[in-house]
């Protein structure tokens, strides 16, 4: 069987934006439609671009708003803005903030999994540099997920993982105690809490493009993605069509993140065999096809809002889908073992 879904490209509300390219998971915040073989459009709600490259030239920060179909929808404008960019052989990259596919996946309507999250007792075994820094960013997830869902003491659990390291990769004053500090005082308010994370892997990813450490930049981009799409696989094989569609998105995305992956000047058996797992998986996703149609955006100055109205068309059938889970699966087994 192949699903055809049409849906609406990310929303900015900035005044001045540049889109270079898409990268990493497109997140929206929308309710799941699940009539099945049905084109349709959602209005996004978070128009969130994890690694499209912005031009934003100091200009006003308006609200992201958007129709779902149980309404308006707000989200912190600090989420959206904390995807900071870094140029590595003439190509644009960055670290996201970890919380845009939890968005997705709760909104859909699924249920929080703790079975889902990397122990965080885990953290102890990894001993490598790809291990630490790519379950970095599998742990950003993990924490981005439990927030989402406002598991607050699961979240707070899952700092001391991202602590650890965060410290053992070089990033440890992204995390500090007055992270802690915030994140506790805050434990109720969800939105703050968005924006500490989002701010700490912002400052993380800040360190490490401006101290040349692309390898470690790199990795936690890719463990963090993995992670994210892991959830996504889990929660599509259940039925849910939009996250379904959210998946084959994944494909000029994933192509990105590999050209990426082969720009790090490293050396090590994990590594080559994560490199080869991706390639992999991208042959997997060349099965997908999508088609993009530009469509004129709606400006309303009143709002300070800009709606982008084109359309992307993804075809995913269900058998490409179980083959991009399992190896998504296997990738992921490779990182966190």
């Amino acid at each position: 069987m192949t699903v055809k879904i049409g849906s609406c490209s990310p929303l900015y509300s900035h005044k001045l934006l540049c889109y270079v390219g898409y990268f990493l998971l497109l997140a929206t915040v929308f309710k799941a439609n699940k009539r099945p073989l049905m084109k349709h459009r959602i209005k996004q709600t978070l128009l969130v671009s994890v690694l499209v490259a912005t031009v934003l030239g100091g200009c006003e920060q308006p609200e992201p708003i958007s129709d779902g179909p149980s309404g308006p929808v707000k989200i912190p404008v600090d989420i959206i803005e904390n995807s900071k960019q870094f140029d590595l052989n003439g190509q644009i990259f960055s670290i996201p903030s970890p919380v845009q596919t939890a968005m997705l996946i709760k909104e859909s309507g699924a249920d929080f999994n703790e079975g889902l999250l990397n122990p965080k007792e885990q953290a102890d075994e990894y001993s490598t540099m790809f291990q630490k820094a790519t379950n970095l960013g599998v742990y950003g997830a993990d924490l981005g997920y439990a927030t989402i869902y406002e598991n607050t003491n699961i979240s707070l659990d899952y700092l001391t993982p991202v602590r650890k390291l965060a410290s053992e990769v070089g990033v440890e004053n992204a995390f500090n105690e007055g992270l802690i500090e915030r994140f506790s005082a805050n434990s109720t308010n969800q939105d703050s809490i968005l924006v500490f994370i989002s701010e700490a892997y912002q400052s993380a990813d800040n360190y490490l493009k401006n101290n040349d450490k692309s390898y470690q930049a790199g990795l936690i981009l890719a463990g963090g993605w993995v992670e994210a799409l892991h959830f996504s696989c889990i929660v599509a094989k259940e039925g849910n069509e939009e996250v379904k569609f959210r998946i084959g998105e994944q494909k000029s995305t994933l192509k990105s993140l590999v050209s990426l992956l082969h720009s790090l000047d490293v050396n090590g058996d994990d590594f080559e065999e994560f490199v080869l797992g991706m390639e992999d998986l991208y042959a997997s996703f060349d099965q997908v096809n999508s088609s993009y149609s530009y469509v004129e955006p709606e400006t309303f100055p009143d709002k300070k809002l800009t709606v982008i109205n084109s359309t992307n068309e993804v075809d995913i059938s269900d058998e490409v889908l179980e083959t991009i889970a399992t190896q998504v699966s296997d990738l992921r087994e490779l990182i966190i073992q």
